[in-house]
């Protein structure tokens, strides 16, 4: 199921999304200039106790929605595509 987050409640997950400045960064910010949206879900794994989260795909998203949003005030909504693990 995808759902839309702004980036601003997001980056409240416990999950780690910072990505360091590099090539594929500046392309995504570059990318936010022209047109502030994202539209490649970012992938996330909830885990069946409901306690923890795994990011499996979208740091570098997530990273330059934010930055935008720091610099910008835009607060980007980004699709989550989240899935529940049976582990426990």
């Amino acid at each position: 199921m995808i759902k839309y987050i702004p980036v601003s409640q997001l980056i409240s997950l416990p999950i780690e999304w910072v990505r360091g400045n590099d090539e594929r960064l500046k392309t995504i910010l570059s990318s936010l200039r022209v047109k502030p949206a994202i539209n490649n879900p970012v992938k996330i794994v909830k885990c069946g106790c409901g306690k923890s989260y795994g990011l499996v795909d979208g740091g570098h998203r997530i990273t330059a929605a934010y930055q935008h949003y720091k610099k910008t005030g835009i607060d980007i909504v980004i699709p989550v595509e989240e899935s529940v693990s049976n582990y426990q």
